[in-house]
């Protein structure tokens, strides 16, 4: 009788998109099941990573959020592997998210900021963007576009945008990827169209331009540089046409295709990249930090404008940890894949004779009574993860409840024991799920290995943010912003983005005669030593960060609040907050009412933004090239096509690592 084949077994380390999505695919049928075994290691009490949220009982069972969480148009992996959850995902009856489309919202209205030196102090100038619905559904399978298909999406862009500032675009000259001697063709007009746009906005001027075409002009002229770029830079080389720009700033490299004043350059749809993408150099948020490489930032930017489907933002209609994590979770333990919280990865050793990973130490955090632990709670029907531990599930939970334990904290060295994995015994491969930031201490024998491994380690950056919630009880419109739910970005540093998130009040738990009408998201970087520099030895730093986080956002509403709501004001200062609006107990005052709203510092390593500065893409490591047999890696911080941080690389590089374990998923969309 033939003897049972072993199942393969694989660790993967971390819970957040990467490490899951892995889990997801390698999963994913039957014959997978049998032939691998998966185990999740993870810190802590709950899944998410940078994506996590959290339920606080205290507070109506309010959301509590590391930032703002939207998912967008083109993300098609995202999408897929939402919708393969949902269809699997067995919910009850009175969970309010049947499918997935009962957890996502289309967003088509963005907000922008512009600084206008018009007087002498300058002022704030809102400008939205109701961009419109386009076909189709992201995640459904449709192939991105190639080099020629996001050409010609981008020419029939420009020639709506001159449409918009009343230009003949009979008359515009249009370069096209079927003339005769393509390449030559090609710059040539797109010479031609530079000089003819410009000539055409001279004149445009000497008439004066009212904002709205001055906007216009300015996205054609933005758009007239991006293509020139496009067609000497990237088209030629195919794929890696992208690759060969991203040693240099997106806006060096604007300025060498044509845009070389700052109406352009540095306008607030180039400024709303940076934002997004959190890319100011050592988390100091102006103009002279900026800095992302360029391939990286146009690919998401075409992407971006020219690909999404249906519309170009998606809002979560809970918290991220609510409506991507517990299904995620729930789903894989149906399947069989087991999940270790409170187990903190230290240390991965590599074999003395082989370069493979041989041990992965960790520290265990707590014990469970009666494992294994039992992660959720159920907030109106759907599964959701709490702020807090269940502290009745752990050993001696109360103690450590009294004591403020933050077991997800880089400062927080409690722990009840130690644990060696070993491979042949414990685990066969091995999926590296936990963010770069905090891999260096993690690593060492892989970058005393590896010189590609040193060389990631060295070219990766990552930056602190700041995030801040407030529950008011007048609705947005009483607040005096009329231009209904949006997403906002480009203004006052240190808190340059806002989005209304007062769809999220069904969700949560509040008395009706204490309920908010709506919920402000803001957030931000937040000034970030290099990581030799961070005392992780001194627990008392997170606490004064979170303190200095508390004051720079009481500065900040006192001073800017009352441009984006007008009516949140008071009469002595019509630039500030009215404390009184904020959700809170009647006995706070003023100020006070503002500590019962949340706001937090992401500083742990793991916990902060991976960033894309020119010169670093070259160095990243491929999910499946971890330069170690039996490594595996999944995170935004290795290379996939976006090689940027967001939900959807972070996705992709799960995919690809297993992928390169098991074979499956055989598609997935991107251009590597």
């Amino acid at each position: 009788m033939k003897e049972a084949q072993k199942p393969i077994r694989v660790a993967i380390l971390g819970g957040g998109g990467g490490a899951l999505s892995a889990a997801v695919y390698l999963t994913s049928t039957e014959e997978l099941r049998q032939r691998y075994q998966v185990t999740v290691y993870q810190e802590g009490w709950r899944l998410g990573g940078k994506g996590a949220s959290g339920r606080n009982a205290e507070h109506g069972e309010r959301i509590e959020e590391h930032g703002v969480h939207m998912f967008m148009g083109w993300y098609e992996n995202a999408f897929r592997l939402v919708q393969d959850c949902y269809a699997e995902w067995k919910v009850e009856p009175d969970n309010p998210f049947q499918s997935w489309q009962d957890a996502f919202s289309p967003q088509y209205l963005v907000s922008l900021e512009e600084w206008l030196e018009r007087d002498r102090r300058g002022h704030w100038e809102t400008w939205n963007l109701e961009l419109p619905p386009t076909p189709g559904t992201p995640g459904n399978g449709d192939p991105i576009p190639g080099m020629v298909g996001l050409l010609r999406l981008l020419v029939a862009w420009l020639r709506q945008r001159g449409e918009e500032v009343g230009l003949d675009t009979n008359a515009m000259p249009e370069p096209s990827a079927e003339r005769s001697g393509w390449r030559e063709g090609l710059l040539s007009k797109g010479v031609e169209l530079a000089s003819w746009v410009e000539a055409r906005f001279e004149e445009a001027k000497s008439g004066g331009l009212t904002d709205t075409l001055r906007r216009a002009w300015m996205l054609l002229r933005l758009g007239v540089a991006v293509l020139r770029g496009f067609i000497v830079d990237v088209l030629p080389y195919g794929s890696k046409g992208f690759e060969r720009i991203n040693d240099m700033d997106f806006r060096q490299w604007l300025i060498r295709n044509g845009a070389r004043d700052d109406e352009v350059n540095w306008c607030a749809p180039v400024r709303s990249f940076y934002d997004l993408a959190f890319a100011y150099r050592g988390g100091i948020g102006d103009k002279e930090h900026a800095d992302v490489a360029a391939g990286a930032a146009l690919y998401s930017l075409m992407r971006m404008i020219l690909t999404y489907k249906g519309a170009p933002l998606y809002r979560m209609m809970a918290g991220m940890g609510d409506t991507i994590f517990s299904p995620l979770y729930q789903v894989l333990a149906s399947r069989g894949v087991e999940f270790r919280f409170f187990q903190r990865v230290t240390a991965l050793r590599v074999a003395a004779k082989e370069n493979v990973i041989d041990t992965i130490e960790l520290a265990e955090q707590a014990r469970v009574k009666h494992p294994p632990y039992q992660p959720l709670v159920t907030v109106k029907g759907l599964p959701c993860w709490p702020s807090q531990p269940h502290w009745e599930q752990l050993e001696d939970g109360e103690a450590l409840r009294a004591r403020g334990v933050n077991f997800e904290s880089a400062w927080c060295d409690v722990q009840v024991g130690t644990r060696t994995l070993r491979r042949g015994e414990d685990f066969d491969l091995v999926v590296l799920g936990i963010p770069v930031g905090a891999l260096p201490p993690l690593t060492q024998e892989l970058a005393a290995r590896s010189p590609e491994w040193r060389a990631m380690l060295g070219h990766s950056r990552t930056v602190m943010t700041r995030a801040m919630q407030l529950w008011l009880t007048p609705s947005l419109a009483g607040l005096g912003w009329a231009a209904g739910p949006t997403i906002l970005t480009t203004y006052q540093y240190p808190w340059s983005s806002w989005a209304d998130m007062s769809d999220l009040v069904p969700r949560e738990a509040w008395p009706p005669e204490a309920s908010p009408k709506t919920i402000g998201y803001f957030c931000d970087v937040y000034p970030t030593p290099p990581l030799d520099d961070t005392p992780l030895d001194n627990p008392d730093w997170p606490l004064q960060l979170k303190q200095r986080v508390k004051e720079s956002a009481l500065t900040w509403l006192d001073r800017h609040i009352g441009h984006l709501w007008p009516e949140a004001t008071t009469e002595a200062n019509p630039d500030g907050l009215d404390y009184e609006l904020l959700l809170a107990p009647p006995a706070a005052r003023g100020k006070e009412r503002f500590d019962w709203q949340y706001w937090r510092i992401n500083a742990s390593p793991w916990e902060q933004y991976v960033q894309t500065p020119p010169r670093s893409v070259r160095f990243r490591l491929a999910p499946e090239a971890s330069g170690f047999g039996n490594l595996y890696l999944a995170g935004d911080w290795t290379k996939t096509s976006i090689n940027g941080g967001s939900f959807e690389a972070t996705v992709e590089s799960g995919m690809r690592a297993s992928r390169a374990i098991c074979g499956y998923p055989k598609m997935i969309a991107g251009r590597s």
